[in-house]
């Protein structure tokens, strides 16, 4: 059963322990889009109280999920399950639906609404309904009720699929207002302390403060601009863009999280008792703007230098608050970073983009060719190819000569 292994070990553990020795917190770290070689090429760079502490305190577990497309939502489901896709049913980011005749995202639901911004009443929002199985946090939970189970996030799916079906709550960042938010499916509105939390909006002190490298901070942006280091003007991007999406595009989202999950720690009273709770966190390497920058770039070395900041930042919070051998941390990672065609291309190696437009564009050309006109691909998302199938029978052709 070693799909099983991280779910069932740590349940395993948590019930054959003595009550003096149960972790009374639990904290998972799921860093997205990270490139494991990070480590060694910037090992210097890090502190004795982030990474290199959770490397030399922890064990070492290695899982191999034996499936071929990783994505957000996918592995997190995977990672909080120990099962599967085909298993705990979040199969891709989206599918299509062919009795709906359209794409399904793993957590849109029409039945709840967001929580959070007074404009957001007729917002649709997210829910865990299409996991299928139980999660780490649902299991927690059925062998002790008391048990309290919460997941942070800059992105939606991988809060609500971190935290699973039974979470307290997921909480999530706001593109359009910067800031948190979570769906009617947990509750009908936000608790007071995040309520009052949201009266000052985090984001914008780190939209107005810019981007640039850790060591200039206390420099001027003009000497900046005259050396080799860079310097991005958030405030200028937010304002062109109108969204706080472009602090997802630095490491300050990561901060973000970080920052909500002391403060959720504090006030929803989390470890300070005999009954195990969770805490899913989930950090993001530059999240969709990882393929602008080369994996040896200073904005990539920023990021996990202000990376390894923020979990030594947490650790110091749980030793303070949990107490030292008072809580179990786990960091992994999904979506591994890969190397980019303009990683490639410094060491002289053959490469570029693949266009999926226009493969999809000389497929359904070619289908058309041999088999008539017609619409012959309903659909098309990351990697799979939803044939038509009502006119492949309407036309009687065989489905199987199709697919190969």
């Amino acid at each position: 059963m070693k799909k099983l292994l991280l779910l069932t070990s740590v349940l395993a553990w948590i019930s054959g322990v003595s009550a003096e020795e149960k972790p009374k917190l639990i904290v998972g770290v799921v860093i997205s889009h990270f490139y494991p070689e990070w480590m060694d090429m910037y090992g210097n760079e890090l502190s004795e109280n982030g990474l290199k502490r959770v490397m030399k305190q922890g064990a070492r577990v290695n899982v191999n999920y034996n499936y071929f497309y990783t994505q957000t939502g996918v592995d997190h489901a995977s990672i909080y399950t120990g099962m599967l896709p085909t298993e705990h049913g979040i199969v891709s980011r989206a599918w299509y639906d062919r009795l709906r005749r359209k794409r399904q995202y793993s957590t849109q639901s029409d039945r709840y609404t967001e929580i959070g911004d007074q404009q957001a009443d007729s917002i649709k929002s997210l829910s865990p309904d299409y996991l299928q199985t139980m999660s780490l946090g649902s299991a927690m939970k059925w062998n002790n009720p008391m048990s309290r189970v919460f997941s942070v996030a800059m992105n939606g799916d991988e809060a609500v699929l971190s935290g699973g079906s039974s979470a307290d709550m997921a909480i999530w960042f706001s593109e359009k207002t910067g800031k948190w938010v979570s769906s009617s499916y947990y509750c009908s509105e936000l608790p007071e302390w995040l309520r009052m939390y949201n009266t000052w909006v985090e984001s914008d002190h780190f939209v107005n403060k810019g981007w640039m490298m850790l060591s200039d901070e206390d420099k001027s942006a003009a000497r900046i601009r005259l050396t080799n280091h860079f310097y991005y003007d958030i405030a200028r991007a937010k304002k062109e863009y109108n969204t706080y999406r472009v602090l997802k595009a630095t490491p300050y989202a990561n901060t973000l999280v970080r920052v909500l999950a002391e403060k959720l720690i504090d006030e929803e009273r989390l470890g300070v008792d005999n009954d195990p709770d969770l805490l899913a966190l989930n950090f993001s390497c530059l999240d969709y703007m990882s393929r602008d920058f080369t994996i040896d770039s200073s904005e990539e070395k920023d990021m996990l230098v202000r990376l390894d900041m923020d979990i030594a930042a947490l650790v110091s919070k749980l030793d303070a608050r949990v107490g030292k051998g008072n809580y179990t941390l786990f960091v992994t990672f999904s979506e591994m970073r890969e190397l980019m065609p303009e990683d490639l291309r410094k060491i002289k190696v053959n490469s570029d983009y693949f266009s999926i437009f226009k493969a999809v564009a000389l497929l359904k050309s070619y289908l058309g060719l041999v088999y008539g006109p017609g619409d012959w691909i309903s659909d098309y998302d990351q990697g799979q190819i939803y044939l038509n199938r009502e006119l492949i029978e309407q036309k009687k052709i065989n489905l199987k000569e199709m697919q190969d």
